[in-house]
């Protein structure tokens, strides 16, 4: 369930290293081992200047009284940050495409995931694009389909123990 209480606002490069926890706390959440994890470590950490060189959307909500068990790592001063997502441009001048769009664990399968992807959507139109693409985890397919996108190619992928893993290209028109 959604609360009520939450609040949209743009990504600040001081933001960079709880957005990096909140990425590699929700690749994990899939169940990938300790090494892929830490292989993957440079594309799920995101620095101060690419969160201020890109659209970035942080998903919060305040905290009062005692900081949840859920928000302990994901807090900043008096917030818990509950989720982001990072749009960047492409090469092709009507496309824009959704680099990363994580919410925390705890938060996952609440609802949070479509609006944070809804709200994402609204920046997309508003830089002028008319199509976004996802290079999705396999994992997070099924949700950009329930979000409109459509798989338009995939990429192959190398994870140790997994046979012929591709990622899957989304695109949905804006």
């Amino acid at each position: 369930m959604v609360s009520d209480s939450l609040s949209f606002r743009p990504g600040r490069g001081s933001d960079a290293p709880l957005l990096s926890r909140i990425a590699r706390a929700a690749k994990a959440s899939w169940g990938y081992s300790a090494e892929t994890l830490r292989r993957w470590l440079p594309e799920l950490t995101v620095s101060a200047a690419f969160v201020e060189a890109h659209i970035t959307l942080v998903v919060e909500e305040p905290l009062s009284g005692a900081v949840p068990s859920s928000c302990v790592d994901y807090v900043a001063e008096d917030r818990c940050l509950l989720g982001f997502s990072v749009l960047v441009p492409t090469d092709e001048e009507d496309m824009i495409e959704l680099d990363h769009l994580w919410i925390i664990p705890e938060r996952q399968r609440t609802g949070l995931g479509r609006l944070l992807f809804e709200r994402t959507i609204d920046l997309a139109k508003a830089s002028g694009a008319t199509r976004l693409r996802v290079v999705a985890d396999p994992h997070a397919e099924g949700f950009y389909k329930r979000m409109g996108c459509r798989r338009v190619a995939e990429i192959p992928a190398f994870v140790e123990g997994v046979e012929d893993r591709v990622l899957p290209v989304l695109e949905r028109p804006l």
